[in-house]
């Protein structure tokens, strides 16, 4: 029988209604493997046993009385470290922080909880959300393949879902941080529209392009998460996972539009053979494929780097005056560039913004959807990582920065493997509000194929290798 945190979430939920497996006994399984694995995986910045244990003997004592609060009752999660959870560090991937315990849940905390969730601990990330780790908080390590990126910034959240310790995560995304590390552990994610998922509790990196979203191994899954904490501040849940788990095989009518020139700018055989058979999936299950123009996105990725730079900056500047010694060089150096950025060059960045993301809705009168990849080398090995990491970042973020600056939701789904079994990913980009429809694409794709079930095999103690930054 199979260890019950590998199973599909659906599964291990009906198991839980039933009462066949006890959420306190799931809860002390997820606390062993955390024990075996996490020593030389580094996901958790911080373990909560006994909030996470309370929320198992809340959950089994609900059950015994025949209450059930829906598909995460008794299911074991994980919260990146710069979503707030009361009793908890708050630390943002910044060590110092860590010392700072939030005094309330964030809005998709208090969701998560309210929906029967056992919270196991918070999940290491890059400093303040930025592509490198803190030099003091060790990186977090790819199970598929120690040579692998894990990514940023969400990394920790999924090296812990790839490696069974959580069977779902939450991650941020401002401008990839969800979709990189999915794509990167060979996991769905799933970055939620501007405004459908409240934000509050969040450690902002660059408020008006932030959400927060699930990362999980199946679409099934990310659409059992998204029902608990869909719902902005000032709107109630409308989510409804029947309406995509209902989907089998049929896309008939679904418009996506390939710009095969934008997908292949840097060449990738491994990426472009995958794309291209993931492609031919899709369209065999009755989606249109449609040949259309992706627009030009550079001069919008430049302003947007100079936007989360200022925002970067109003976040961090009070505690970098007052001490000094509490970011690393890289990140001092990045707050102090945003600090100095003129109004009239972050004048110029929102225009930029603007026109593109106008450019980018205009796409959406000829197609449903449109089909990217995530990143443009597929996963990077951590030699090409130090390259890639010394170049301009636009290179990493070419694929999902864009919709960021749209305020788009996307999904990451696994579509291949490339050479050394890299694991390869596609993007699916929505219109503004259309996560089911995504979703439901999402899954029908993922009945035919078989790519996100490709789970590593994590022994307790794999070699351990750190990647840059």
């Amino acid at each position: 029988m199979s260890h019950p945190l590998d199973m599909p979430l659906h599964d291990l939920s009906e198991a839980i209604r039933r009462r066949r497996i006890s959420p306190v006994t799931l809860c002390e399984a997820a606390q062993e493997r955390i024990g075996q694995r996490d020593p030389a995986l580094h996901a958790f910045c911080e373990v909560a046993p006994g909030q996470a244990m309370a929320a198992a003997l809340r959950a089994e004592r609900e059950l015994a009385g025949g209450h059930w609060r829906g598909p995460l009752h008794g299911v074991p999660l994980g919260l990146k470290d710069n979503i707030a959870m009361a009793g908890c560090g708050n630390g943002n991937g910044i060590p110092a922080l860590r010392r700072e315990r939030a005094q309330s849940d964030a809005t998709v905390t208090a969701r998560l909880k309210e929906g029967g969730a056992v919270i196991l601990g918070k999940l290491a990330m890059t400093e303040g959300a930025s592509f490198r780790h803190h030099p003091d908080v060790p990186c977090p390590v790819n199970p598929l393949n120690p040579q692998l990126w894990s990514g940023a910034s969400s990394s920790g959240s999924g090296v812990a879902v790839a490696a069974g310790m959580v069977v779902a995560a939450l991650g941020s995304d401002t401008a990839g941080s969800i979709r990189v590390p999915a794509a990167c552990n060979n996991l769905s994610g799933l970055k939620p529209g501007l405004e459908r998922i409240g934000t509050r509790g969040l450690a902002a990196c660059a408020a008006g392009f932030d959400v927060v979203g699930p990362m999980a191994r199946s679409v099934a899954d990310l659409a059992a998460v998204l029902a608990v904490i869909d719902g902005a501040e000032h709107r109630a849940p409308a989510f409804d996972p029947a309406s995509v788990l209902n989907a089998r095989g049929d896309l008939s009518g679904l418009r996506i539009l390939v710009d095969t020139r934008f997908n292949t700018l840097d060449p990738d055989p491994d990426t472009h053979d995958a794309l291209a058979a993931a492609t031919d999936r899709l369209a065999a299950c009755g989606a249109r494929i449609v040949a259309g123009h992706f627009p030009d996105p550079e001069a919008a990725l430049h302003g947007l780097g100079l936007l989360i730079a200022r925002a970067n900056a109003r976040s961090h500047a009070a505690r970098r005056a007052a001490f000094p010694g509490m970011f690393s060089a890289d990140f001092a150096r990045g707050i102090d560039f945003g600090t100095g950025l003129s109004e009239a060059k972050l004048a110029t960045a929102r225009d930029h913004c603007a026109a593109f993301r106008d450019a980018l809705l205009a796409c959406f009168t000829e197609a449903d959807m449109i089909l990217t990849p995530v990143l443009p080398h597929g996963t990077p090995d951590l030699a090409q990582l130090g390259a890639l990491l010394a170049g301009p970042p636009d290179r990493l973020l070419r694929y999902s920065a864009p919709i960021s600056i749209a305020g788009l939701p996307a999904l990451t789904l696994p579509c291949g493997r490339g050479a050394n079994g890299r694991p390869v990913s596609m993007q699916l980009v929505g219109r503004p509000m259309d996560e089911t429809r995504l979703l439901r694409a999402g899954h029908v794709f993922q009945t035919v194929t078989g790519w996100h079930r490709d789970l590593p095999r994590v022994a307790p103690h794999p070699v351990e290798t750190a990647p840059p930054g």
